[in-house]
């Protein structure tokens, strides 16, 4: 399997999860709803505490990955 760099960059209330020009995912916090809102690949949800939301998309990401036969490198910028 090759590995493949996911960079992740947080501005602001919202964490992106990038790879080349691709976004793969990002987690924004929704003040109205006191919640982190989740999107990436084949998830949408909401999460508690933004440790968790980032846990999802980690997870997310590396399960779409291995679909395709690739292990993801999680760099923070």
């Amino acid at each position: 399997m090759a590995i493949y760099k996911v960079r992740i960059k947080t501005e602001g209330n919202t964490t992106t999860y990038t790879t080349n020009a691709t976004t793969l995912a990002t987690v924004t916090y929704r003040p109205t709803l006191d919640k982190w809102d989740v999107s990436a690949p084949s998830i949408g949800m909401l999460a508690e505490t933004k440790e968790d939301a980032d846990k999802t998309a980690r997870e997310s990401i590396t399960a779409f990955f291995a679909s395709v036969g690739l292990i993801p490198n999680f760099i923070n910028e």
